[in-house]
């Protein structure tokens, strides 16, 4: 690597490899990638790079936040269930598509919890460690 802030994301769960660059140069495979470019490497090692993108989403959990754009629900989910280990079942696959625009607070999940059911405008629910969002 070449560079000076960037992130790198990879979990056991899912085979792809995230890096944005906030700073500075970091090199992924054959690619440079520069201050606002973000590049994924694929389980099978294809790479895609997407250059000018907004960084602050991907830099904000080194803030203590976990910071949404216009992210539809689905997407935000697997993130929510990692910081704050719980598992999250929605009753209305249609809320799934919903874009969110939200920061949480890393340490704070039950107020991120509770503001995600006030923005979806539905009851939220939670069993130990799972949290259904939706009527039942």
């Amino acid at each position: 690597m070449l560079g000076t802030t960037f992130s790198v994301r990879h979990y056991a769960n899912d085979p792809s490899l995230k890096v944005v660059v906030a700073q500075g140069k970091v090199s992924v495979a054959a690619h440079i990638l520069t201050s606002g470019d973000a590049a994924t490497v694929t389980g099978d090692g294809a790479v895609q790079l997407v250059r000018g993108i907004d960084i602050a989403p991907a830099m904000s959990w080194t803030t203590g936040q976990l910071s949404f754009r216009r992210t539809p629900l689905r997407d935000v989910i697997p993130e929510l269930e990692r910081w704050y280990g719980i598992t999250v079942s929605v009753t209305d696959p249609e809320l799934l598509a919903r874009r969110l625009t939200a920061v949480f607070l890393v340490n704070a999940p039950e107020g991120a919890l509770t503001s995600l059911a006030s923005l979806l405008r539905v009851p939220m629910t939670q069993s130990g460690n799972h949290v259904t969002f939706g009527h039942q």
